[in-house]
Order: C-alpha cells, then structure tokens, then sequence
C-alpha cells in the first residue's frame, strides 16, 4: 500500500442494509469525480461506469441492453437466479429510465448481502498476525 497515514483500508458494499437503514452504504469510489460526490450508490456508479463507456467507445442503450438480454438468458436454468425470466431488447428499452442511460431492467435489483475487502502492507499485517 502507498498510503502510510493508513495503515488499514476497509471497503465494505452491504446494498441489503441501505434498505434497512435509510441510507447507502457502499462506498467504492474510482474517479476524482466519484469522490467529490461523497458514498455513492452501486446504481448511480454503475451509471457513470456507463457514460463513461458511451463517451470512451460510442455503446449505444442497444449495446445495454443486450447485455440485460444474455444475463436473463444465463439465468434462465440457473435454480439459484433471483430472476429466471427471458427478456428481449425491446422490453429492457420500454423499461423506465432510472438513471440515465440506465434503464429499470438493466440496474442491479437490491438484495441482502454483503462483502468487504481488507488493504493493506505486507509489514502492518506481519506485526499484528496471531
């Protein structure tokens, strides 16, 4: 790690606690300009992560929402999906936008779980191993 003012780096995404408990807790952040926003949400990321590949590669909502089309496809005969149902371009495209250019069907759906990731030096960890 390069950042010694912290030794220790927690990143935590709970999406099944914001609901729970009023607020977003996720908290990756990437960009200069995801940071000036504060925590921010999985979906509002998810929409920069968008824009940005619009503006970097020219995907269009089509490009979008094929991928919604072959995820549903995938989970099809998954017993584990949260949603086994086939979806066509046409109706991932009448979906309701939601944040712009995501659509309704093309957002993660919030589900219970968590995960965390732990950062931090080889040094740090040594000295405090059990």
């Amino acid at each position: 790690m390069r950042a010694p003012q912290h030794p220790l780096v927690v990143f935590v995404g709970a999406p099944g606690l914001s609901e729970q408990r009023g607020g977003d807790l996720s908290v990756r952040r990437r960009s200069p300009l995801d940071q000036n926003q504060g925590i921010v949400s999985l979906n509002v990321e998810g929409t920069n992560d968008a824009r940005r590949r619009i503006d970097l590669y020219g995907a269009t909502d089509e490009d979008f929402a094929r991928v919604k089309v072959k995820n549903a496809r995938h989970g099809l005969h998954n017993p584990r999906a949260r949603y086994r149902k086939e979806v066509t371009v046409d109706e991932v495209l009448a979906s309701p936008m939601v944040a712009d250019p995501l659509r309704l069907l093309e957002i993660c759906a919030t589900s219970d779980g968590a995960a965390a990731v732990v950062l931090t030096s080889m040094d740090y960890a040594r000295t405090r191993a059990g």
